[in-house]
């Protein structure tokens, strides 16, 4: 008798920037609740959940497991996702995974604009960027990280030595004349598009990496830059 799987229905919260997302993975399906919400996710993220949950008829108690992205981001965003997933975790304990944001916004281009070598550089104030270099691997449908994440000064900024990219994210514009002179064999094109994180894309990531990505005990934010 062949062993029937049943999909993972997952929960996903992005909370990182002004913008605040929910989406949930339900047989096999992905739905998503986003918005643009600056300085409100405390007051909106419990109840866009709930919508979700029940427009879907489920409960907490049919999740499998939770998702979300511990930053880099905004410091106050980052907390109300790992406060909402404690939370949930104390009402219905589950595995839970950690998605870097930049992680899921080189997604975002993958998904949406089919390219696989994305570089992402987010503004993070004080004339420092968050900076990502990530290259999507078509066997294990991940967008894996090329370098660690880092928060820097653009002129502190090392290229890809070649390849052909795409950058995406507001830093790339907000510094454009502090990022160093770019290698010889290095293509970039600019996206025109004005990416913000979903939580659709903390889900993709998170289907891939479910099996064998390493669960957090605690949900906690990822802080970049010291107090």
């Amino acid at each position: 008798m062949v062993e029937v799987t049943k999909p993972l229905t997952l929960l996903a919260i992005e909370t990182s920037s002004k913008a605040g997302s929910v989406a949930l993975s339900h047989n096999d399906e992905v739905i998503e609740r986003f918005a643009i919400m600056p300085r409100q996710h405390a007051a909106r993220m419990l109840s866009m959940t709930d919508e979700l949950l029940k427009s879907l008829d489920l409960t907490l108690a049919d999740i499998d497991g939770y998702v979300y992205s511990p930053g880099p981001g905004s410091f106050t965003g980052v907390r109300v996702a790992s406060a909402m997933i404690q939370g949930l975790h104390y009402t219905q304990p589950k595995p839970t995974l950690a998605v870097s944001m930049l992680a899921s916004l080189a997604y975002q281009a993958y998904r949406t604009l089919n390219v696989r070598e994305v570089l992402v550089a987010t503004d993070a104030r004080m004339d420092e960027c968050y900076v990502g270099q990530y290259r999507f691997d078509e066997k294990c449908g991940d967008m894996v990280a090329l370098v660690d994440d880092a928060l820097i000064s653009p002129d502190e900024f090392n290229w890809p030595a070649e390849g052909n990219y795409l950058c995406i994210g507001d830093g790339w514009h907000l510094h454009q004349d502090k990022w160093p002179s770019t290698p010889a064999n290095l293509t970039l094109t600019y996206a025109d598009e004005d990416f913000h994180p979903h939580a659709q894309d903390l889900l993709a990531l998170a289907l891939s990496r479910w099996a064998t990505g390493d669960k957090v005990e605690l949900a906690l934010p990822t802080y970049y830059r010291g107090f």
